[in-house]
Order: C-alpha cells, then structure tokens, then sequence
C-alpha cells in the first residue's frame, strides 16, 4: 500500500481550523456582528455557523460581539469565493445569450428571405408565427438573462 504524503495547509485552510476548533458561541456572535454591520439576512449568520461547524447554532438569542481576525478573514475569503462564482456564472450565461442570438438573428434572417420571396406576403400567411415566437423570445431573454428557457423556444420555432 502506498503511503500518503501530507498535504501542507493553505492560510484559509488553516483559519477554517483554527474556527472550527474555537468557541462556537463566540463564533456566532461575531457573524451576527458581521449580519448588523454588513446589512445581511439573520439567517446568513446561520448558514455560515452551519459551514464552520456542521450543525446549525442551537443557542437562544446571542448578543453580537466583534468577530475575532480569524472570522473577519474567514468572512472576505468566503466573499471572494462567491464573487469568484458570480464571475464565472455571468460568463457562462452571457456566452449562452451569444448563441442564442446567433440562431435567434439566423431565423429572422431566413424569415425576412422568405417575406422578400413572396413578395411580402409571408407575413401574412400562419408561417409568420416562428417571428412571434422569436420577438416573445428575446423578450423572455432579456428578463430572465436567457438561463435554460431559450434552447427548448428555439427549437420549437424552427
């Protein structure tokens, strides 16, 4: 069997321990510090005593106390990571609205061919309803930032 070197720790690695290992009422008293200051939601400093320590806070009411350097630096780092996953998921949603639009423009294009073919009566005809379709589309896109509405759409009206 192969031995298992150990792994070094990096600094938010090690602020997450030494939290974890550290008092956890006083820890939760900190984050509701950071919820007043911050003007977060109560239940954030919830939610982030359950990511320290497993469980959620069981206390009654506890009196917000300045958070130690540990749990100011476990806070940014925990805020970066977040920000860091915004970027990467705004990327991804804007990559997809680039496609979208490429199919959306490909579709108006050949319904436009088809108008100027017969003479402007394509318009006039119930095949005018895949140009409905598209304008409710990007009407939709733009709303709801084009996340898993606009493929079934797309398809639907070619």
């Amino acid at each position: 069997m192969a031995k298992l070197k150990p792994r070094r720790v990096t600094r938010p690695g090690l602020i997450f321990l030494r939290l974890k290992n550290s008092d956890p009422q006083q820890v939760y008293a900190g984050l509701r510090w950071v919820v007043d200051q911050k003007g977060y939601k109560p239940g954030w400093a919830a939610q982030k005593f359950k990511t320290i320590f497993g469980k959620w806070p069981r206390f009654g009411y506890v009196e917000p106390e300045v958070p130690s350097g540990d749990l100011r630096s476990f806070v940014a780092n925990q805020r970066r990571n977040y920000g860091s996953r915004m970027k990467r998921r705004d990327a991804k949603i804007a990559a997809t609205n680039v496609k979208a639009l490429a199919r959306i423009s490909a579709i108006v294009a050949e319904i436009e061919r088809l108008d100027r073919e017969t003479g402007g009566k394509y318009r006039e005809t119930s095949d005018w309803e895949p140009l409905c379709i598209v304008e409710r589309i990007e009407k939709k896109m733009i709303l709801n930032g084009c996340r898993g509405y606009l493929e079934p759409q797309l398809e639907a009206a070619e």
